[in-house]
């Protein structure tokens, strides 16, 4: 049997079996930036492109998110949709860092990985360098929740937005007045 590393072929191929390694993800940009309107009510936006990725927040019919690009997995996981939406990370979401990478509001570290939640077995969803100002909402433990930063994104299946502009508000009819004939 050919090993490659340490790890043997058949080792490898079940750790990618198992752990979905072997699902591409095949991102198209959306430039400029799109509009979109939630479909349904109580769609979870997630970290991941996928329904095992960690939940952010959750968003209701009517809601408006901003697409940053069209992500399709492939092959998804059974019973998982294979169309995603990267959006702009919604207010309600949640972005975190480590408190040991920023002094007096300015990350200290050459890049830092923004995170869903307060420790590092979260989703990445945005990055900082070094400079950049973070503006604090609260501490928990060794982690700082703060302001989206430029760039913090989730995602949410494409299924439940309609694309382009938000439904167009129906024009006023003119009231029946002799003005209005």
């Amino acid at each position: 049997m050919k090993a490659v590393g340490r790890f043997p072929i058949p080792a490898l191929a079940w750790l990618m079996a198992v752990s979905g390694l072997g699902a591409k993800e095949v991102v198209s940009e959306v430039s400029p930036t799109e509009l979109a309107t939630v479909s349904a009510d109580r769609v979870n936006v997630r970290a991941r492109a996928s329904l095992v990725g960690e939940r952010v927040t959750q968003l209701r019919k009517g809601d408006k998110v901003t697409v940053l690009a069209k992500v399709t997995v492939a092959p998804p996981r059974d019973g998982e949709p294979a169309d995603w939406l990267k959006i702009a990370m919604p207010a309600a979401g949640q972005t975190w860092v480590n408190i040991g990478f920023v002094k007096e509001g300015k990350v200290t570290a050459s890049k830092l990985n923004v995170r869903a939640g307060g420790g590092e077995r979260f989703s990445i969803v945005g990055r900082l360098a070094k400079g950049d100002v973070v503006k604090e909402k609260r501490v928990a433990g060794d982690w700082i929740e703060i302001e989206h930063p430029p760039g913090a994104h989730a995602y949410i299946a494409a299924q439940f937005v309609t694309l382009g502009q938000a439904e167009a508000a129906e024009e006023p009819k003119p009231e029946n007045t002799p003005e209005a004939k």
